[in-house]
């Protein structure tokens, strides 16, 4: 529990039972207060965050373009294994590697990261067909 959640309820509970009115920079002085301490908060997570899961080093494969008159669909999955939600997303290039289109969307629901995968894909190709695009290579 953070350790301003008691005065946090406490102010709340004057207001929500107490009836106690508050003055428009009592109000001010509280959320500037809170939303200070709600960026530490996010700060300390961050500094976890990096020392519990440690830069990966990955090399960008430079784009390639597909034969004259295809299109190419490049997809992306971002997999969150501890809640099950995934973020995907594609964009569709022609040879000259001009955007055509693109869509991103937020799935949940995953039980594995493959399924994941297959999902993100299967939409991308439904989109594509949606697009009436016919000569699409997918990457």
């Amino acid at each position: 529990m953070h350790p301003n959640a008691s005065k946090n309820s406490m102010w709340r509970n004057e207001v929500n039972f107490g009836g106690r009115c508050f003055s428009a920079i009592d109000l001010v002085q509280k959320a500037t207060q809170d939303a200070d301490e709600w960026f530490a908060a996010q700060t300390v997570e961050e500094e976890w965050q990096r020392k519990e899961n440690p830069i990966k080093i990955t090399t960008k494969k430079k784009w390639t373009p597909p034969e004259q008159g295809w299109n190419k669909c490049n997809i992306g999955v971002e997999y969150d294994r501890s809640n099950g939600l995934v973020g995907g997303g594609w964009v569709l290039r022609n040879e000259r590697g001009v955007d055509l289109c693109h869509s991103r969307r937020a799935f949940s629901g995953f039980r594995n990261k493959e399924e994941a995968k297959l999902t993100v894909v299967l939409w991308a190709i439904e989109s594509m067909r949606s697009q009436k695009q016919t000569r699409v290579t997918f990457a």
